[in-house]
C-alpha cells in the first residue's frame, strides 16, 4: 500500500522501505572528516601502504569518527589540499610510539601513524583540531601491528665543551661502551638494542665533567656538550699512592661503597678503574671489581652518578678498600 510523506505543503507518495532508506542515510552520513574522498586521496598517496586498509577511518579519527588521533589532528592543523596536508606531516612522529618511527616510516611499514599501544593516544576535536584534554587505547577494530617492530639502533657522534675543545670520556650504552680517545672526541657503538620501552639511554662520563645521560628513541649523530664540574667540595680523605712499577699488570680486587656526601646513604653510580667497570645500583652502594694495575702499580678509581660531581681518585695495591663520597653538582662552583 502507498503512504503518503508530508514535506512542507506537499504530500509526496512513499512506500515504508523508501522512507527506511532515507532515515538510514541521513543516520549514517560521515562527517567532514570521515568522507571517502579523504581515504580515497590517502590511498592515492600512498597506494603500496594498506594502513588504510587496516584501520579505515581509524586511521585518522579517534574511537568516535567526531574525535581525531594524533595523526588526524596533524593533518587537519595543515592547509592545501589533501595530498599536500598528509605528505606536509610525513616527517612528524604524531604518535611518539617507542620506535620513534615518524609517520611516512609507519606508513611504508602498513603500521598507524596515529596510534600506539595502550592507553595513551591523545584525543583531539575534529571540527577545532585542538586536544580534548584525554587519552585512549587504540580501537580493537584496528587489525594488525600499530607500530613497526623495534631494530636495534647505531650512536655516534662527537663529544665537546661548550668552546668546541674535544673531550676524551667514555661512552656506554646498552651494555657495550667505548672511549672517545682515538681520535679525541669522536664515538660510535653500534647495533645496540633497546629497553623495553623502546629507549636507549646514552651515559657519558669524562674526568673534570658532570656526567651527561640521555635517554634516546633511535639511532643518532649528534654533537654532545658537557660541562665542566668546576671546584667542588671533598668529602674524601687525601691519599699519597705509592709508586711500585714492579707491581705494573698485577690484577687485584678493590671494593667499597659510593656514598651521599659524610652519610650512609647509598647511591646508584658508575665505578670505573683501569678500564673495569660497573654500577653500585644494589640498593647498599656497593661495588666490586677485579682490575689490572698500571705502569705505576697504581690505579684510578673515577665514580659518576647523576646529579654529582665526579670523584676521581688514585690508589694502589695497599688500598684496595674505599668508600667513595659525592658532593652533589649544586655544591660546586
Amino acid at each position: 500500500m502507498m503512504k503518503a510523506l508530508f514535506r512542507g505543503r506537499q504530500w509526496l507518495p512513499s512506500d515504508g522501505l523508501s522512507f527506511v532508506v532515507l532515515l538510514g542515510a541521513l543516520v549514517s552520513a560521515p562527517s567532514v572528516h570521515a568522507e571517502p574522498s579523504y581515504l580515497t586521496a590517502w590511498s592515492s598517496t600512498y597506494p603500496a601502504s594498506v594502513s588504510d586498509t587496516i584501520a579505515g577511518c581509524q586511521l585518522c579519527h579517534g574511537s568516535s569518527n567526531q574525535n581525531l588521533n594524533p595523526y588526524g589532528a596533524a593533518v587537519c592543523l595543515q592547509v592545501g589540499g589533501i595530498s599536500t596536508r598528509l605528505q606536509t606531516v610525513e616527517t612528524e612522529d604524531s604518535d611518539t610510539d617507542p620506535t620513534g618511527s615518524d609517520n611516512i616510516t609507519e606508513i611504508n611499514a602498513s603500521t598507524q601513524p596515529g596510534w600506539t599501544p595502550g592507553f595513551v593516544n591523545v584525543v583531539f576535536n575534529s571540527g577545532t583540531c585542538s586536544a580534548l584534554g584525554g587519552t585512549e587505547a587504540p580501537p580493537a577494530s584496528i587489525l594488525g601491528d600499530l607500530d613497526p617492530p623495534l631494530t636495534n639502533v647505531d650512536l655516534s657522534g662527537t663529544i665537546k665543551t661548550s668552546d668546541g675543545t674535544a673531550i676524551c670520556a667514555m661512552v656506554l650504552a646498552s651494555g657495550q661502551f667505548m672511549f672517545s680517545c682515538n681520535p679525541v672526541g669522536v664515538f660510535s657503538l653500534t647495533d645496540l638494542p633497546r629497553e623495553n620501552d623502546g629507549t636507549v639511554k646514552r651515559q657519558i662520563y669524562a674526568d673534570g665533567f658532570f656526567p651527561k645521560i640521555d635517554l634516546l628513541n633511535g639511532t643518532s649523530n649528534e654533537a654532545v656538550v658537557l660541562t665542566r664540574s668546576g671546584p667542588c667540595p671533598s668529602y674524601n680523605p687525601e691519599y699519597d699512592p705509592a709508586v711500585v712499577p714492579g707491581s705494573a699488570g698485577n690484577r687485584i680486587d678493590i671494593s667499597g661503597k659510593v656514598l651521599l656526601q659524610d652519610s650512609q646513604t647509598p647511591i646508584c653510580a658508575m665505578v670505573l678503574a683501569n678500564g673495569q667497570f660497573m654500577f653500585s645500583c644494589d640498593g647498599s652502594g656497593s661495588y666490586a671489581l677485579n682490575i689490572p694495575l698500571d705502569i705505576n702499580g697504581q690505579f684510578k678509581l673515577q665514580v659518576y652518578a647523576d646529579g654529582f660531581a665526579p670523584t676521581i681518585q688514585v690508589f694502589d695495591e695497599f688500598s684496595p678498600t674505599n668508600d667513595v663520597r659525592m658532593a652533589r653538582a649544586s655544591e660546586c662552583q
